[in-house]
């Protein structure tokens, strides 16, 4: 086989009941110069079976490692340490992409080779099959706001850097992205330590680095599946995302003071969720140690506020001190 243009990174655990959907999303792709490599992340059901069959029927162009289970950013970081393709896309094991996903990425990179990175709209599927069409106009309307350069047929590059929008509110899943190997050369890979939006910071990091442009149309097709991380305990999603952002000053510096203003304030927010969670149980010693938090990065009356009406709480509920005599 010939050196393909693109590589694509799948990891899978435990996903026999979707992953033929992936790799026949795939397989289906009007443009043909791919290679998709499978991290096998220490699956026990009957994962093994079907990557030999379809080893057999597509031959190199499908790579097979298998690993103990060691977190799908890991596994997405070894398939991009073997990657020998000129640009990067991701495909989850329970998604999909388009027929034309790769076709219509490449043909805006052929259009403005600067771009580092290209993106586009995707679709999901929910629990119950409800299908948004969209997730730019559902969930991500602020992609229409960026300032860009219509290129032609929902092809668009983006003016300047994305970096600062990006960070405002991230707005790349996974599976959207499609990025030049030279832009990750050795030091951009997915945070393992992070279980929870790694994403944002991989494609933060990215965008850093490079100029992006996006397909305005779905090319992909993301699957609401039962025991994925954003549907497990939306409070602990939360605390990961703390720690994520709580990383993102050492990860992504040198940053503007505006842009730590930025990173801050969406530390505020989480610890005032974790605030008002811990409230709701009346755990006041915890409510009023996240809104403190909340207060040190941002110092407004309604987080000063929570933490007066938490600390007071907490005093209230405490036994009398006992003196000695």
């Amino acid at each position: 086989m010939n050196r393909p243009v693109v590589s694509i990174v799948m990891p899978t655990f435990n996903r026999a009941d979707t992953l033929a959907r992936a790799i026949e999303s795939v397989a289906g792709q009007t443009f043909g110069g791919w290679e998709l490599i499978v991290i096998d992340d220490g699956s026990t059901d009957d994962t093994p079976r079907i990557t030999e069959a379809y080893k057999a029927r597509l031959g190199s162009r499908f790579l097979v490692h298998r690993q103990t289970n060691q977190g799908c950013c890991r596994a997405r970081n070894l398939g991009i340490d073997r990657a020998q393709g000129e640009y990067i896309a991701f495909l989850d094991s329970d998604d999909a992409f388009a027929p034309t996903k790769l076709e219509r990425q490449l043909a805006l990179f052929d259009c403005r080779p600067e771009l580092g990175l290209v993106f586009s709209d995707y679709a999901c599927i929910d629990l119950n099959g409800h299908r948004i069409d969209s997730a730019f106009d559902h969930f991500y309307p602020s992609v229409h706001t960026l300032t860009t350069t219509d290129v032609g047929s929902g092809l668009y590059a983006c003016d300047g850097s994305i970096f600062e929008p990006l960070l405002r509110g991230y707005f790349i899943a996974t599976i959207v992205g499609l990025v030049r190997r030279e832009v990750l050369a050795q030091d951009i890979r997915f945070a393992d330590n992070l279980p929870y939006a790694h994403e944002w910071l991989f494609y933060l990091q990215a965008v850093k680095r490079c100029r992006a442009g996006f397909v305005d149309e779905p090319l992909s097709t993301h699957h609401f599946t039962n025991g994925s991380m954003t549907r497990c305990d939306a409070e602990q999603n939360i605390r990961h995302l703390h720690d994520l952002l709580k990383e993102m000053p050492k990860t992504l510096r040198p940053l503007s003071l505006r842009q730590r203003r930025i990173i801050a304030a969406h530390l505020a927010g989480a610890c005032r969720q974790l605030g008002s969670g811990a409230y709701r149980r009346a755990a006041y010693a915890a409510a009023a140690h996240w809104f403190g938090q909340a207060v040190m990065n941002a110092p407004n009356p309604r987080n000063l506020y929570d933490l007066l009406d938490a600390s007071l709480r907490r005093l209230r509920r405490l036994k009398p001190h006992r003196r000695p005599f």
